[in-house]
Order: structure tokens, then sequence, then C-alpha cells
């Protein structure tokens, strides 16, 4: 979305937009307040990059609806200047790429929505039309030019919502973690939209818990707890572990995902199972974790196929740990079906997930990772195929949603989608609450949730969900999971949204979950390192099927990674 800002400063040679000495806090729902920025002041300079960077709950997100003039400041001084151009306008246009980006549609079509700065601006209606073809095309939405944003997936949201602002050519763009649902490939685009603007007097902002991504800038702002505590240039921000811990944050990866793991002699095809193996915990940076061993290794082979009409299990046994724990058969799924816009995205999906085990899910950008597990606790209809849920055989016309929900829990892309209560306590109990626990235990097991997945009880609990950074608001959602105690647990992009630091407490009390508790545990995600750095086994998505599928120590050559829009 765009904001116009004020012209309150002259022109000429003046920074686009200057904070002296800003303050601002969110009220809490039991009275007071919560400061996010503490005495803030920076300026925003033609023509530059600024990269603003700080771990979660930092100031950021409350940054950059400031600079954007979304947010009005409770102390200190905002002021802005036009670029100094001659048909420079009288006001400052603002382009602003919220964290979450479906907070930036409101159009019911993705054609209309790439438009939508362009006619806020009073843009020729022909210029418009021409300018959202070529976009649309450029970053590869041309072909649901007539879909609702809705249902596109994480990184094609965040996508168009980052080219339906550059559209625009804004004088200042403000980015508040613009990369977090994007791909490899993803960011690439990214990068590359973004590098038009360099050259010119237009000026970028770009809000980052990663490190790494420093280098995007031509200086760097550190936030820490809302106050500034270093600024320079990229080249001299500290990169040891220390001094960066200090700021909630970790240096870089010394190398990409791959760079951790031998490349594959050959690929491995369909969906390969090997010995659930342990061998990798030794590459990481933690010892050896105790692990579950409920059963024997999953088979050498996981294709499968459609069993006997009549001898599908018994719905109502318990986990067996020598057989899956869930089982995926020939499954296809299309949106509209039936339609002139029916869009196939699952196109024959096979796939098994063991008790004891962590599986990840990878795949490009609208591969169908997001559809897939939303089928594994009835979210959507079976249209084809078979899912067999511990036991419970989900098919074409079976109703056990309601059955599922005792067995598997999810966690959405969006954590905003399970958020509903008035606070964080009212909402992580709300599954117990309908499971028909004691009243008794329930503020016991709510406190115990939300301490696991890193967040105080006592500073958390009585905030309201919806008032929380996108990466707190991630980790309700996942304790409000976790609470229900499900035997099988779905995590879409659990680690969208959070800084490395919390991101890796994420992805090891997943890891926990599999190995320690013995539950079966199907994460999606694009963070190949984090991934690979826990999970047992990796199957790659890719045009709506499992291509491959092994373990991450030998997972598949690099070259199919490329092949696969991974790399």
């Amino acid at each position: 979305m765009a904001s116009p800002l004020e012209n309150t400063a002259g022109r000429g040679d003046q920074p686009l937009a200057t904070l002296c000495g800003v303050s601002f806090s969110y009220p809490l729902p039991g009275g007071g307040s919560r400061p996010a920025l503490r005495d803030v002041s920076l300026e925003v300079r033609p023509g530059e990059s600024l990269v603003v960077l700080g771990a979660d709950g930092a100031g950021k997100s409350t940054l950059a609806a400031i600079l954007a003039g979304v947010a009005q400041p409770a102390g200190g001084e905002v002021t802005r200047s036009a670029a100094a151009e001659p048909d420079a306008p009288p006001v400052l246009p603002v382009g602003l790429v919220t964290q979450n980006p479906e907070d930036c549609f409101s159009s019911p079509v993705v054609r209309e929505e790439m438009g939508v700065v362009l006619e806020n601006l009073e843009r020729d209606p022909c210029e418009i039309d021409s300018a959202v073809d070529a976009m649309l095309a450029e970053i590869g939405l041309a072909g649901h030019a007539g879909s609702h944003p809705a249902l596109l997936s994480g990184g094609q949201k965040q996508l168009l919502a980052i080219a339906s602002v550059l559209v625009a050519a804004p004088p200042l763009l403000v980015l508040d973690e613009p990369l977090t649902l994007l791909d490899a490939p993803g960011r690439a685009e990214v990068d590359r939209l973004l590098g038009r603007g360099r050259g010119t007097a237009a000026a970028t902002v770009y809000c980052t818990s990663e490190v790494e991504e420093a280098a995007r800038g031509d200086r760097v702002v550190v936030l820490q707890r809302g106050t500034v505590v270093w600024e320079g240039a990229p080249r001299d921000l500290p990169h040891d572990a220390a001094r960066l811990g200090a700021w909630g944050l970790l240096p870089p990866e010394p190398c990409g995902a791959m760079g951790r793991f031998p490349a594959a002699s050959s690929k491995t095809e369909g969906c390969r199972g090997g010995e659930v193996s342990a061998r990798h915990a030794a590459m990481t940076d933690r010892a050896p974790r105790e692990r579950f061993h409920g059963g024997p290794a999953p088979p050498e082979d996981c294709r499968l196929t459609e069993p006997a009409a009549g001898t599908g299990p018994d719905p109502a046994r318990a986990i067996s740990p020598d057989s899956p724990s869930i089982t995926i058969t020939d499954l296809h799924f299309s949106y509209d079906p039936g339609t002139p816009r029916e869009r196939p995205v699952l196109r024959g999906v096979d796939l098994v997930a063991h008790r004891g085990e962590l599986l990840g899910v990878i795949g490009a950008i609208g591969s169908g990772k997001t559809t897939l597990i939303q089928h594994l606790n009835g979210l959507l209809p079976l249209q084809r195929g078979r899912v067999d849920v511990v036991g419970r055989v989900l098919e074409p016309g079976t109703r056990l949603k309601r059955l599922l929900h005792a067995e598997v829990g999810l966690v959405f892309q969006f954590p905003e989608k399970q958020l509903f209560a008035e606070t964080v306590a009212e909402d992580v109990a709300a599954g117990l609450e309908f499971a028909g626990v004691d009243e008794a235990l329930i503020p016991e097991r709510v406190r115990a949730a939300l301490e696991r997945v890193g967040l105080d009880p006592d500073d958390s609990g009585e905030r309201a969900p919806f008032a929380l950074t996108w990466g707190e608001k991630r980790l309700v959602a996942i304790a409000g999971v976790l609470v229900l105690d499900t035997p099988c647990v779905a995590f879409d992009e659990p680690g969208a949204g959070l800084d490395p630091v919390g991101r890796r407490r994420v992805m090891d009390l997943l890891a926990d979950l599999a190995h320690r508790e013995g539950k079966t545990v199907v994460v999606v995600s694009h963070h190949l390192a984090d991934l690979f750095r826990v999970a047992d086994r990796v199957a790659v998505l890719h045009e709506g099927r499992v291509v491959a599928c092994g373990t991450p120590e030998n997972p598949f050559d690099s070259g199919g990674l490329g092949r696969w829009g991974l790399l």
C-alpha cells in the first residue's frame, strides 16, 4: 500500500525523512502500555538503501509504520521532504510492504491488486494496464491474474505485495521483512526488482533480522528493544557471536544449505526412505539428541499402492510403532474444480511419515506444499486419493474432519488465521476447552505451552494476540497446537516471521517432539539450512508431485535442487 506523507520540510539536499527522539508504545488490555520505540533518531537520505537490523520485538515494524506515516509517534518529531526533482510532487509518496503480505491486499482479484497504487496516484488507465500486465508477467503471476489473492501460495502473495508497490516506483520504499515467505529464486527476483531503483533519488528502508542481509544497504542501523544501539556501514558491522548475541542476533550462515551436505551421486526419484539416522546430529553445534526408537526403520521404497477395498485399518486402533502414522496415496487436488479457472495443484502425491520422525517438505513457490499439509487434518476436502492418519482413513466423501483434529495439530502459514481470543492465554486454552479438558488443569498446561515456545506467560498471557509481532503470533499459534498433545503435528513455515535465534529454537523444539516424544512431525519450510539440520528425511514437491525424498546428509544433487526451482 502507499501513504502520501505531508511535506513538512524543504527540498534540496535534505533527507527524505528524519526521526528525532521518536517514541511509541502499545496499550495493554488491562491498562498501561508496552514501549516499542525509545528515543529513536535517524535519517533516510535520497538514493540510499538503509537496512534496519534487529531481533524479534526490537521495534522494526513500528519504525516502518512511522516512516510510512500509518502510525504517529507518541513523542519526538518526524519530518519529511519530497525528492529534489523538477517534477516531484508536493507530497512524498511512500510505498510500504508489511511483514504479512495479506495485510497489503485490498482487491479480490490479483490483476486489480497490482494496479491499486497506480490508480490511487491517478495514472492514465492505459499506462496502468500496460504496467500491470508487464509486472505480472515479470514475477510469474500472469496466469493468476484473474484469481483471488487468497488462492496464491505464501511466496506468491509476498511477491504480489512487493511488486504492487514497486510498480509505482515510489521515492521512498519501506520493506518490513520482505523475504520471509520466499525461497532462494523468489529472493533473487525481489533483488532484481529492487535493483531498478539503484542510481536514482529513490530511497529504500529494509527491515530484517538476518545479519547477512545487512549487505543490501549503504548504511545499517541496529535496533534493540526499541533503541538504536549501532549505526554504520555494512562492512563495519560486528560479525562475532558475542556482540551479535547481545543484540539477539546470530552471525551469518557460513554457507548455503547445500554447502552443509555432500552432493548425492544421483537423484532419488519418487519418495525413497532410508534408515532414520542420527548421523546428522553431529553436524550441528549441539550434542547428539536422545532419539525415539519406537519401531523399525521406514521401508526402502515409500511409493504407495492403492489398498484393496475393505482392507483399510481399523479407525479405532491406537498408534502402532511398526507402521506409518501418515500415509498419503495418489493425492490430487485442484482449486476451482470444474470451472474455467480450475487450477491443479497436487497431481498424484505419494508420501509417508513415521512415528518419531521429522519429515521436511520443500519445494518452489506454488509447488503445492501448503495444499498438501492442509489435507492432513481434513481442512481441504479430498477430491481424489487417500489419506490415512493414525489408522483413520480419509477418502472422497469421508467425514472425519473433527476426528482428525484430535490426531493432527496444524500450524498455519499465516498465524493470524488461528488466533481469535481477547488474550494470548485464552487463545491457547481454547482448544483444551473445546476438547473438554478439566478446567482445573488448563491454566498449568497453557503456561507450560507458552514457556515451551519461549514466551513468558506472565508477560504475554494477558496481551491481545493481534497486538503481537508477527513472530510472536506464530509462537502463540504453535503453543495453541502443542497444548493439545496430538500424536501428529504439521507446521507450515514455522520459522517465518522469526529471527534466526527464534527460528533455531523452534526447529529444535520440533525435533524434540519427534525424537524425544515420538510424535510424527511434518514441517514445510524454505529455510533449507534450518530444516536440514533437524530433519530425518526431506521430500521435494515439484509441480504437485513428490520428485525426491532422502536424508539430509545426502539429500539430492545440487543440480536437482536448481532444476526444481530451489536454488
